[in-house]
């Protein structure tokens, strides 16, 4: 990669950090912060569109009511990256309160640099494969 696209994944690392972050603190500011929209979430069934000022739907996956606990980023790798958009495949994993596991998933984030900011415009998630 050149320093250019080099500091465009370091940013878009940040991007997902700092989204997994506000996510399990359940921060809806911090975490809408980390989003452009419109965004798309391609998930079980048609994809989701997210307009301005909407929350995109992970955010209402867990939380009150739920038995999540926390996620944590297991991986992430740039899979490509120009100096305006970046593809990392990510592996995060959804804890339960009090302990275990409520799955692993493999998702596809691509963060994108908008008017000089970057944020994440979509992304793709499937459960991860059985490990072991």
């Amino acid at each position: 990669m050149s320093a250019e696209t080099d500091a465009a994944a370091a940013a878009a690392l940040a991007v997902v950090e700092a989204y997994m972050t506000a996510f399990n603190a359940q921060d809806l500011e911090a975490f809408t912060a980390q989003i452009h929209f419109p965004h798309v979430s391609f998930g079980p069934g048609a994809p989701v569109v997210t307009p301005e000022g909407g929350v995109i739907p992970a955010f209402h996956a867990v939380g009150p009511g739920s038995d999540w606990s926390h996620s944590t980023l297991e991986q992430a790798q740039v899979i490509q990256a120009d100096a305006d958009k970046v593809h990392l495949t990510c592996r995060v994993t959804r804890h339960r309160l009090g302990g275990g596991i409520i799955g692993t998933y493999d998702v596809l984030y691509v963060i994108a640099r908008e008017n000089g900011r970057w944020g994440m415009k979509a992304l793709s998630g499937l459960r991860a494969p059985a490990q072991g």
